[in-house]
């Protein structure tokens, strides 16, 4: 009679966990790739002691925007708020980068789930550092996170900034 329950709760078990995995449902740890349909990335950061600061703005058509702003700090413009400088302060360099680099990127913001990081990394114990935020635009939501020295640390959500950050330093401006 015992065997025959542990078979019986052995096979509703087996079922039950069937029709959760058919249906998507997943548990920690087994979380599938995200899959955010990416529509602009935005890189801010500062160059620490020196003066001068760069926003990167990314667009899935291709197109990279580099505003650098140098001296930064009494310039009138927050690149860190998403300010779009006039040109008598920056003049704009418009890149184009291929369809694969896009790729890269989309794929390490899919892969790394960026859109669940902290809105502030934790804090990096630093001297000179820069402050970096990398902000992404999908069709459904728009996230931003980074902080100081953001990417520079061994904890997770530092190693997952890191590797879009990276995506996006690896691309080839043409």
């Amino acid at each position: 009679m015992k065997r025959r329950i542990k078979c019986i709760v052995s096979s509703v078990a087996c079922i039950a966990l069937c029709i959760m995995m058919l249906s998507g449902c997943t548990f920690e740890g087994f979380n599938s790739k995200a899959d955010y349909d990416v529509k602009t990335v935005t890189c801010v950061f500062d160059y620490g002691e020196i003066d001068k600061a760069e926003m990167d703005i990314y667009s899935s058509d291709g197109t990279v925007t580099k505003y650098i702003i140098a001296p930064y700090y009494d310039c009138g413009v927050n690149l860190f708020v998403g300010e779009i400088p006039p040109e008598y302060i920056c003049k704009p360099e418009v890149y184009t980068i291929s369809e694969e680099d896009w790729n890269s990127i989309v794929d390490a913001i899919n892969e790394t789930r960026f859109m669940e990081l902290p809105n502030q990394l934790p804090g990096v114990e630093a001297f000179d550092g820069s402050d970096c935020y990398i902000k992404v635009e999908t069709a459904d939501s728009v996230h931003q996170t980074g902080g100081y020295c953001a990417g520079q640390s061994d904890q997770s959500e530092h190693q997952k900034f890191k590797k879009v950050r990276d995506a996006l330093r690896n691309v080839t401006l043409n």
